[in-house]
């Protein structure tokens, strides 16, 4: 009797469990002062009974800022406009609800943000909370989700006393096969390093924990990418610091 009961409860388990949909966002390149969409990606919903959503989306204030959001050309403009918060300056939260089932996959929602930092910032974007209906089916996305890259040269605000982050040195510089990031404190401190080329494409991410602790100097592997201009964005307690490097063959 309890092996039968066994059987049942794997069999429940087994069919009505959901599989989880990935959501994604683009990585983006804007002009400064713009205001542009963002698109929330979802993977297929269709069978799936989804009647309901809550997104929150974080980035770093100062660099965009949030200003609406839009169901116009997505799978939900059946529902109508979602609910959207933009009370907080690192976030923009989106609701929807429905009568009709989401069916396919694509656009689920357009985010609309405002590039307000200086040319040459970029910010990584982050689902903070990310659920259908009630947690199900369940939800995966990749962290950071994307990067907004601002078009122009980097502005760098010094100040008198150097923040460890702003320490940081890049050498060579042009460089070929590779370049270094030398700083007089231990990198574990720091948070992540992108490498972006001139459209704004990351072209390398390391985080902290591909760092020893105490280490002071990192190398990025740049004999496959090929000559132009690239720029090495370090973050740090959500301060961020960017550095042109040019790559020469």
């Amino acid at each position: 009797m309890c092996r039968l009961f066994t059987i049942f409860l794997g069999l429940v388990f087994a069919f009505g469990s959901s599989p989880a949909v990935q959501l994604s966002l683009p990585d983006s390149t804007v002009a400064a002062g713009d205001t542009f969409y963002l698109p929330v990606i979802t993977g297929d919903v269709s069978g799936l009974g989804v009647l309901a959503y809550e997104i929150t989306v974080g980035f770093q204030p100062g660099i965009l800022t949030p200003v609406w959001a839009s169901s116009e050309n997505t799978i939900s403009s059946g529902w109508g406009a979602p609910v959207v918060n933009t009370n907080l300056t690192d976030r923009i939260i989106v609701v929807a609800t429905g009568t009709t089932p989401l069916e396919g996959e694509g656009s689920l929602v357009r985010l609309q943000l405002g590039a307000s930092g200086s040319p040459g910032s970029v910010t990584a974007l982050d689902f903070l909370h990310a659920i259908y209906n009630e947690g199900t089916p369940p939800v995966e996305y990749d962290s950071p989700a994307c990067s907004v890259w601002i078009e122009g040269n980097p502005v760098l605000h010094l100040h008198d006393t150097l923040t460890p982050i702003q320490e940081i040195q890049i050498y060579p510089n042009p460089a070929n096969s590779g370049i270094t990031l030398l700083s007089s404190h231990p990198l574990r401190a720091f948070d992540r390093f992108d490498v972006f080329n001139i459209s704004g494409r990351r072209v390398y991410t390391a985080g902290s924990e591909s760092m020893q602790s105490g280490q002071a100097q990192v190398t990025v592997d740049t004999s496959e990418l090929p000559s132009g201009y690239y720029f090495v964005s370090m973050w740090m307690r959500k301060r961020n610091v960017v550095r042109p490097v040019v790559i020469l063959k």
